[in-house]
């Protein structure tokens, strides 16, 4: 053996037994080793129990209309655990993202809880402490310093920058990712502290399950080079070569991701080169000072007005505290390199994030994107506390810091409660933007206080008066409240606004369909789909009109199309189903149904529309099983009684029949007047 590889490998053993000193036993140091054991075992169960009650509110949340329903409540994929759904995740992007493990994710808590947002929430918790004690275990592998990594645990667990990630659905992509992170790094240390290589294997598949949760999780291997560095003495180069595995994977879903999400419709899109580096210094300033101080949080920071003109000053002045950071890193040496390990942590965690690309999106910075690079501005200032003051005698102070951070984040988990309080709050901090107005009203439409809402889209349009989706959303309003007119001038300003505007024109068709001006209604279907010919939801609704008007040919057609686009739109398979039962075509329309019905098991509407399929096709015992089915699902289902009394009628079991028309009136529903006549004319007889 060389006198290299004799120096490297005692290196290796000096650190190996560091580290074991720290967890096994020395002659005569049993008592002190079982204390120690207690104090990690009380730690751990405080981690637990502190997150928990602070994060324990977010379980009364509901979802918010801020990517909550493209998300969760309005996914398709998440519907079903069967194999179509799950090819359609891996398969597939949601809002530019590909995230086929959080949607599974949301797919298991749909299949446990339905649309309970409680469920979901309970998840995000689980998820958060999972991760907090992942962090500790990591700082205590790395350090050594039970305290310190505590400590430091903590604060990770409770930092008010935190809880967007963890009381907002949306963002399991954070939760679920950092998991798998963490423990690929945890693994990776692991692997390279003994003779178990198939920990480094493991390592690479936590890495694979990290990339399918969110794509941020590209920048691990460089971590793992900045570890055999600094932690193990390895060579660069053999560093790099030993990440190959990961770099390959790490490529693949950058270009699939830059394939979804690679966008120039924000304001940030026109700036120059120069202009995107500084400002993404800037946003390289922002989280540590809102790490430091966490006041004035907001779930959107919007892009400074008139970015396109010129940045704000102060944008160009933070260029000199990065030249001043670079010096003070170049200076570091010895026992401060621990410090460089950090910074770099949380430099090259943050990249993707900066916005060097023009990526999609409203917000210059976000909260959410903290949530592991946040660790290497956390080891800094405990790391610079320990060696000036020692962090146990500075523990109190600690510890009310934190206090103070539980406290914050024990409030802004409030903010996230329903999307008509989050909104108000970014409105409260931003009153200039648009955005929070438009959202607000949703949540507003969504409750069914249309005054409300058209009142927040009216102040959206005083912010800004070229916005043709405040025009586009208010419109929709008036024809909610039938007030076609009004409705309609809205809507043709959004698209004079917007001339491509392909929603508007979908929104201005339906009100035409709602006053019955059906010629005009298909006009502005047609000009939807002839300019978005992928554009499923302009195809469905031209279907629902030629269906209105009876003319099920054309319906068919446009269903068809649908299912060609979307063919995971169970409503498009019971629609083209109704047209096919309206046309005498059952045996299709069953077939139809029954797709529908996989899509979507136990969908009441479906269930009675085969039914009625059934008993056109005098199939009597499989039209009553439908409707059964339909009534133990909900009893307060007055259709299917409806419609299993009329079966009762053709099979002479009047009684029976007079008792499921009694109930549809005891429950408000409608009766056929033919149909009860016929009843009583049998009573008669």
């Amino acid at each position: 053996m060389g006198k290299k590889s004799r120096l490297k490998k005692e290196r290796k053993n000096k650190k190996q037994s560091e580290l074991e000193a720290l967890y096994t036993q020395k002659p005569g140091k049993q008592q002190k080793k079982a204390s120690s054991s207690r104090h990690l075992v009380i730690y751990l169960l405080l981690l637990i129990a502190i997150t928990s009650m602070v994060y324990w509110r977010s379980l009364d949340n509901d979802f918010v209309n801020l990517d909550d329903n493209e998300h969760v409540y309005k996914n398709p994929n998440i519907t079903s655990l069967d194999l179509p759904h799950i090819k359609a995740m891996f398969t597939g992007s949601r809002m530019g993202n590909w995230i086929p493990l959080t949607e599974l994710s949301f797919a298991i808590d749909h299949h446990f809880w339905g649309m309970d947002a409680y469920g979901f929430h309970l998840t995000n918790l689980i998820l958060h402490i999972i991760n907090t004690l992942l962090v500790f275990w990591l700082l205590l592998l790395l350090t050594g310093n039970p305290t310190l990594s505590l400590f430091s645990a903590l604060v990770f667990a409770l930092h008010p920058l935190h809880v967007e990630s963890v009381a907002w659905i949306t963002e399991r992509k954070d939760v679920l990712y950092a998991l798998f992170y963490l423990l690929a790094f945890i693994l990776w240390i692991l692997g390279r502290r003994s003779t178990k290589k198939g920990l480094l294997l493991l390592s690479l598949i936590a890495y694979l399950l990290a990339l399918t949760a969110k794509s941020m999780a590209v920048t691990l291997p460089l971590i793992l080079i900045l570890y055999d560095v600094f932690y193990e003495d390895r060579k660069l180069t053999k560093a790099i070569n030993a990440k190959i595995p990961f770099f390959i994977l790490a490529a693949m879903v950058v270009f699939i991701t830059f394939r979804s999400t690679y966008s120039s419709t924000t304001a940030y899109a026109e700036l120059n080169i120069l202009e995107r580096i500084v400002t993404a210094n800037y946003a390289f300033w922002f989280y540590p000072f809102k790490l430091l101080l966490p006041f004035k949080l907001s779930a959107i920071y919007p892009y400074p007005q008139n970015i396109n003109q010129a940045l704000p000053a102060y944008y160009y002045i933070m260029l000199l505290l990065t030249a001043l950071l670079a010096r003070l890193l170049i200076s570091i040496k010895g026992k401060g390199k621990k410090y460089l390990f950090w910074f770099w942590f949380y430099l090259l965690t943050i990249l993707p994030v900066l916005h060097f690309l023009p990526l999609a999106g409203s917000s210059i910075t976000c909260d959410r994107f903290t949530y592991l690079p946040s660790l290497g501005i956390f080891m800094i200032l405990l790391l610079v506390i320990d060696d000036k003051f020692k962090l146990n005698k500075a523990k109190y102070f600690v510890l009310l810091i934190i206090a103070v951070y539980a406290f914050l984040s024990w409030q802004r988990i409030g903010v996230w409660k329903n999307g008509v309080v989050l909104h108000t709050d970014i409105i409260a901090s931003y009153p200039d933007i648009e955005l929070p107005y438009i959202n607000r009203g949703k949540a507003y439409s969504q409750r069914g206080e249309h005054g409300k809402a058209i009142a927040d889209f009216t102040s959206a349009i005083k912010v800004s008066p070229s916005s043709a989706d405040a025009y586009n959303n208010r419109g929709n309003e008036y024809g909610e409240l039938r007030d076609y007119e009004a409705g309609i001038v809205d809507l043709n300003m959004a698209i004079k606004l917007r001339p491509g505007f392909v929603e508007a024109y979908n929104n201005r068709a339906h009100l035409y369909m709602s006053a019955g001006m059906f010629a005009e209604s298909e006009a502005d279907f047609t000009e939807a789909i002839t300019r978005d010919p992928d554009y499923a939801t302009g195809w469905y609704n031209r279907g629902n009109l030629y269906r209105k008007t009876g003319e099920y040919d054309k319906a068919i057609a446009d269903y068809d199309q649908v299912v060609k686009l979307d063919p995971n739109m169970a409503t498009a398979y019971n629609n083209r189903g109704t047209s096919y039962s309206m046309s005498g075509r059952n045996q299709q329309a069953i077939s139809d149904f029954n797709q529908a019905l996989a899509l979507d098991p136990g969908n009441l509407s479906f269930l009675n529309n085969r039914g009625n399929a059934w008993k056109d096709l005098d199939d009597t015992q499989k039209a009553l099983e439908d409707f059964n089915q339909a009534i133990r699902i909900n009893p307060g289902y007055s259709n299917a009684y409806h419609n299993r009394a009329v079966v009762y009628y053709s099979l002479d079991r009047i009684a029976d029949a007079r008792k499921d028309i009694q109930k549809v009136k005891e429950l408000g529903g409608y009766v056929n007047p033919a149909f009860e006549n016929a009843l009583d004319q049998a009573r008669g007889e």
